[in-house]
This record gives structure tokens, sequence and C-alpha cells, in this order.
């Protein structure tokens, strides 16, 4: 019986390979003549989407330029491990300097692994960083030193603050009477209690080193003129926030500011809104003052505001207080009330498991406490609601005078602390 020669196949890339003369003499004796003549003779046209052959063949000649130049396939690899850094990070911008700040180690590390084929002045335009801002990332990423509680080479940065400021710093955010406090307010008080000898910019810039991220509550500015004091008693804001605690209770808490100096000067909590709760806050306020004033109190258009029994208190002490609404009778909103009230609630009160109307009785008061009397404030210029409403404010330089000698002694401490790769 005669056997039938089984025939070969062939992958079409060894077919696209024989056309632009690219296989091996090796491969070559084991194709038959016969089949190399008929693909060399096919016409480009004779399989549909014939037209991506133009793609291939750009594939084919940088494989040809690759075979002939050795070093530019090195180079290749190296100009995509580079993009691959760099879409590591691209992928995840939001503020792109912070994001570089956070991978420098990818930067760092990207551009060290490519240098012998991609130049670092080169690799560097693509993270849109200077020479120098690169070296300072190359020194922090792989010259880690021992003396220093950042790893930062204290030769180098001999400014750096000293682990024990680091470490003093680390404590106040672990510190639960502030834990709902801004970042702002927590370097104030440390500034007060003489722990801290550095400026805000420094405070800010070591917690995002320790990975603290709460935010700094910056707002946009308003695009309308907002409300201007210069002094207590001359506005006063009055509005309503409503607060649930976790038996599902919906309560509303009424506030009478003076808007100069952020004091809460009464509030009321109800379950409905309360006309008489106003009238009464503005009643008890205006008792305490040491003398008669003329005042502009400052709502929204709340039926809590707008009522009879609002509007013939006021009436019965004119000209000692004018009521104006905001966003009507003046283009200013009620905003500075309304940040109140937000840090009021997520700094403070959703910090709690506030169970019921009892116990938010019971807590709300050292809330009030803690806002006004204790937590110093940064657009107070580090004084307290209660000390600038008071009149008792005190100078920021009282507390940053001995920061040059603090200066002069850190630097001297960290050229003592000179590790083994300072030493290199």
């Amino acid at each position: 019986m005669q056997t039938v020669k089984q025939r070969n196949s062939y992958h079409t890339n060894t077919k696209i390979f024989a056309r632009r003369g690219l296989l091996s003499t090796e491969l070559l004796k084991l194709i038959p003549s016969s089949n190399l003549s008929r693909w060399l003779k096919e016409p480009e046209n004779k399989y549909i989407d014939y037209t991506l052959n133009g793609l291939i063949d750009q594939d084919i000649e940088l494989f040809q330029n690759q075979n002939e130049f050795p070093s530019s396939k090195k180079l290749s690899r190296a100009y995509i491990q580079l993009l691959k850094g760099a879409y590591t990070i691209f992928d995840q911008i939001k503020d792109f300097n912070k994001v570089l700040k956070k991978n420098k180690d990818i930067i760092v590390n990207t551009i060290e692994s490519i240098k012998n084929w991609i130049s670092i002045d080169e690799a560097i335009k693509l993270f849109r960083i200077s020479r120098a801002t690169y070296q300072n990332y190359k020194i922090q990423v792989l010259n880690k030193c021992e003396a220093s509680y950042i790893f930062w080479c204290v030769k180098r940065y001999p400014q750096q603050l000293l682990n024990q400021e680091v470490i003093k710093i680390k404590e106040y955010f672990n510190n639960s009477d502030y834990k709902s406090w801004s970042k702002s307010s927590i370097y104030y008080m440390g500034l007060r209690k003489k722990d801290f000898s550095f400026c805000l910019a420094t405070f800010y810039k070591y917690s995002s080193l320790l990975g603290i991220d709460n935010g700094r509550h910056l707002q946009n500015k308003p695009e309308y003129s907002p409300l201007l004091t210069t002094k207590p008693n001359q506005i006063w804001c009055a509005d309503i926030t409503i607060f649930k605690t976790a038996n599902g209770v919906r309560h509303y808490i009424h506030l009478l500011i003076d808007h100069y100096s952020r004091m809460i000067l009464g509030w009321y909590i109800g379950l409905k809104p309360s006309p008489k709760a106003i009238k009464e806050l503005l009643q008890n306020t205006f008792k305490e003052l040491p003398k008669p004033t003329t005042i502009e109190f400052v709502t929204d258009g709340g039926v809590e505001n707008i009522n009879t029994t609002v509007k013939e208190y006021i009436k019965s002490i004119e000209p000692n207080i004018i009521h104006n609404i905001a966003q009507k009778d003046i283009a200013s909103s009620n905003s500075m009330i309304e940040a109140i009230n937000k840090t009021l609630k997520y700094q403070y009160l959703y910090q709690l498991h506030i169970e019921n109307t009892l116990q938010l009785y019971n807590t709300f008061p050292q809330i009030i406490r803690n806002y006004c009397n204790i937590r110093p404030q940064h657009s107070l210029k580090g004084n307290t609601p209660f000390e600038t409403y008071n009149g008792k404010t005190i100078s920021i330089s009282h507390y940053n005078s001995h920061f040059q000698a603090q200066k002069q002694f850190r630097k001297e401490q960290n050229n003592k602390n000179n590790c083994k790769k300072c030493m290199e």
C-alpha cells in the first residue's frame, strides 16, 4: 500500500518573512522551492484586509533595524521602560507635582535603569522636572540616611527637623484631643505650647512626609464681595444646621456667632426650627454687651429668621440691631456661619457616635467649649475665638521669636549625626 506524504503547513508569519527576505538559511532549506515561489508571486490584494500589510511592514522594518543594530533594541526597550514608569504616575494625576513627589522612587529607579541609553536630561523632560529636582530626588531615594527620621541625608539637608521634632508632630496627630482638628489648628496648639519651633509650611511638609493627608480645609475664593469686619460685635450671624442622631431623630441646631472672631455667642437645639430660639439668642447676647452698639444681624431667608417674633424684638431695640437677609438685602452670603456649622458637624459631631437627644445635649457644650476656648485658628492668627472676641489676642511673634536660635541648633545637631553613607 502506497503511503501519502503528509503536507506541511506554514505559519502566516513565515510567508510574510519569506516575501521580505528575512528567513534564515536553515529555515529556507526546509521549505520546498515551489512554496517559496508561490508565496513570492501571490498578489498583495489576494487576502481580505491586505491594507494591514503597511502596518506589518513598519514593524518588520523596525525588526530589521534592530537586527542590524543590536544597540537599537536595547534603546527601544529603555524607552518602553521609561514610558511605563511615566504612565504609572500619569494615570494617577490630579495634582501633578504632588503625585511626582509621592512617586520619586519610581522616577529615580526608572531613570537610573535606562540612563546608559537615554540621557538623564532627556528622561527628566518627560516628568517635567529640573536636573536639580532630580538630584534631590536621587539623594533621598538612593542615599537613605540612618541619622534622619525621614532618611534624608543630614549632611546635604542640615536644616531638616530633628528626630525629636518629627516625633512631636506625630504625637500631636495621634492625640485624641485633636483628632477632629484641622492641621493648622494642631500646628498653632503646638506652637502655643512651645513644642514646635518651625513655621506652618514646614508643619504641612512633614505632615505629608509622614503620610498624614487630611485636608487643610482650603476653599476657593468667592466671586462676590464677602462680609468684612474689623472688630467684634460689628456683625452677628445666625443659622440652623440639621444633625441626625443614631436613633434617626433630626435635631435643629440654632447658632448665633460673631462674624469677626468666629465666637459662638449662643446656641439652641430643638426638634424643629424655632423663631423663639433665634429671638432669645439675640436677646440674651445683646444683654451681655458692656454698652449699647449698632449691630448688623445677617441671616438667610429661613422661617426661623423671617417671622413676627424676631421682627418685633428687633423693632423694639432699633436702631441697635439692623436685620439683613443674605443675598437679598446684601450681596454677600451667610458663608461664615455655614462654614462653622460644617466644622461642628464634620470635625466634631460626625466623629462621635451620638445615640440620642440626651447624649447630644450633654455632648454639645463640650464641643462648643473646645471650638471657642481651646482650638486656635489659622484665620485668627493662632488665637481662639474666645481670645479674639474678648480682645485678649497674642501676636504670633510671641511664639516664633526663638525660631532662628532653634534653626541654628538644628543645623549643628544634624551636622554631628552624619551616618556612614553621609560620610562617603
